[in-house]
């Protein structure tokens, strides 16, 4: 190979790389603990771009929807003034979203554990005896033994008491060394949420910095690259997150119907929880679950066994059925590709990889339909040029 300026400048770039490489599997350990606190450090800036692009829909709407009037009647501070009822409209929907759930459920789970750590004893004995007299008047020679129930009533009462300080914020007091790490986490919401609110103030300001940035560092036939995949990636997670949305609520619409059909108690506390938890994948629906269940258990064993085949059920549905057919339709994936995107991701980065599988998934199939329609336009093209060229050169 001749060693011209070219090869040289390719033969140093391989040898960096190589020498990076190995240099960051040697030091893999403290590599990544730079990464953690990186992490740390731009959590704030991470918590409030997050927020600001999550709600920017409902701001928009409140702009183009209810303050519309302010830009054209007041033609200098108009838009600024529209924009900022706006923001503050959709923070308030927001905490007042948060404070319902809070006052709806809270109060009706922290009844519930108290009803069930009263009467789980009576009720567990009663659903084993109840079960011990089915399988003995089937002549099933079986029986439950009942000698071990003191020991699940000793770890329920337990349960059901720490849930019972837990949601009554007795437990905090208790807490000392995780004071300084909770004031910690709030302080970085705090700024989180504040820096969200200038992004929605300035997130035009912000656009325009961003891209007088890309093109004056990149060229404009890969600037424009750069601007049509973001543009593609907003709208793919944006359509996910109104998908995720609207199949919690179809979710918690499913379960309360169900629940007044079936008689199950506590519907609107239960309900709310499922809407909101199942946003979470995998984890969210075990806590919604469970919470039902509990919910369920304050009228008796066999209500809350109900429940539970009551709730699996309608969480297959949701998966098999809603999810495909509602995140796919907004997304534009099929059926098919959600749920192998789902199971891809939660394998690969767990809950994380779950809720980005989805739109990444949207983003690699519009790249691809392109790709795939300019190289058969490419082909096609060639191919009748070269039937073209045929005759012409058969008559020659």
């Amino acid at each position: 190979m001749e060693l011209n300026r070219k090869n040289t400048k390719t033969i140093i770039f391989i040898l960096c790389f190589a020498i990076t490489f190995c240099l960051f599997l040697m030091h893999i350990g403290d590599v990544w603990g730079a990464i953690v606190k990186l992490f740390d450090v731009l959590l704030p800036v991470i918590i409030g771009f997050c927020f600001a692009f999550i709600v920017d829909p409902v701001v928009g709407f409140f702009e183009r929807k209810v303050f519309f009037a302010l830009p054209k009647r007041y033609p200098v501070h108009g838009k600024g003034v529209s924009r900022g009822l706006s923001i503050l409209l959709t923070v308030l929907l927001v905490a007042g979203l948060i404070v319902l759930f809070f006052h709806t459920v809270v109060p009706e789970v922290e009844d519930a554990l108290s009803v069930v750590s009263n009467t789980q004893t009576d009720s567990a004995e009663d659903f084993v005896t109840g079960i011990n007299k089915a399988l003995a008047a089937r002549h099933i020679s079986y029986q439950i033994p009942t000698d071990k129930l003191s020991d699940w009533n000793k770890l329920i009462t337990s349960a059901t008491r720490w849930l019972q300080d837990a949601l009554g914020f007795g437990s905090v007091d208790s807490i000392v060394k995780t004071a300084k790490t909770v004031f910690g986490r709030f302080v970085t919401f705090l700024f989180g949420f504040i820096l969200s609110i200038y992004a929605l103030a300035q997130k035009e300001r912000m656009g325009r910095a961003m891209s007088r940035f890309i093109r004056a560092y990149y060229s404009e036939r890969r600037a424009d690259r750069i601007f049509r995949i973001s543009r593609l990636v907003a709208v793919s997670f944006r359509n996910f997150i109104t998908g995720q949305v609207l199949d919690a609520l179809i979710m918690a619409g499913l379960c309360y119907v169900g629940m007044k059909i079936f008689r199950f108690p506590y519907p609107g506390a239960t309900c709310a929880v499922v809407g909101v938890m199942v946003l979470v994948p995998q984890v969210g629906s075990w806590i919604a679950g469970t919470i039902g269940a509990l919910l369920s258990l304050t009228q008796s064993l066999t209500k809350a066994l109900l429940f539970i085949i009551f709730y699996e059920t309608l969480v297959q549905i949701k998966i098999n059925v809603i999810s495909p057919r509602v995140v796919g339709k907004v997304t534009g994936l099929p059926g098919f590709l959600v749920l192998v995107s789902v199971i891809i991701g939660g394998n690969l980065a767990g809950v994380v990889g779950m809720l980005v599988a989805v739109p990444i998934c949207s983003v690699v199939d519009v790249l691809l339909r392109e790709d795939m329609a300019k190289r058969l336009a490419k082909k096609k093209a060639a191919l009748k040029k070269a039937d073209i060229a045929k005759p012409a050169n058969g008559t020659s």
